[in-house]
């Protein structure tokens, strides 16, 4: 939870941000999900975590659930 996930697409730039308990009488889901419409390759994949940590993964093919660990992991 408080995990920042941003994905740069060519020049485009999404973001989500994993956090709990602004739904009403529920909790948001632990995945970040990003439209991707037609696009071939992911260029980045950045995780920045509360602790000031981040992971990068570089030219990810999309269509797919990645599982991030924490750097300490």
């Amino acid at each position: 939870m408080g995990a920042k996930v941003t994905i740069t697409i060519g020049n485009k730039v999404q973001m989500r941000e994993l956090r709990a308990g602004s739904n009403f009488v529920s909790q948001n889901p632990v995945l970040a999900h990003f439209g991707l419409s037609d696009a071939e390759l992911v260029n980045k994949v950045q995780v920045d975590w509360l602790d000031g940590k981040t992971r990068v993964l570089e030219n990810v093919s999309p269509n797919q659930f990645l599982a991030i660990d924490h750097p300490d992991l």
